[in-house]
């Protein structure tokens, strides 16, 4: 998708052990991205473990997990936690 500051990009896939997705934020650009969430999950970059900033977000019995992120090409997965 063209956007005023270059092309950027989003591909997601789900099942029920994961989520992916990848995203493509043009420079000079950030975003706020949310991701399903479940208790126990684990968000991770290129994987490994996102340690920056997350805020949940409840909405009914559905959760969310938003962060925000620059200008960037990241693949992110939402899966369970590592023992």
């Amino acid at each position: 998708m063209q956007s005023p500051y270059g092309t950027s990009g989003s591909n997601w896939k789900s099942s029920p052990e994961t989520f992916g997705w990848t995203i493509d934020i043009p420079s000079n650009s950030s975003a706020t991205l949310s991701f399903p969430y479940q208790d126990g999950r684990q968000l991770r970059e290129g994987g490994l473990a996102v340690n920056t900033a997350t805020r949940l977000i409840k909405e009914g019995r559905r959760q969310w997990l938003q962060m925000k992120a620059g200008s960037g090409l990241y693949h992110f997965t939402l899966g369970a936690k590592a023992n």
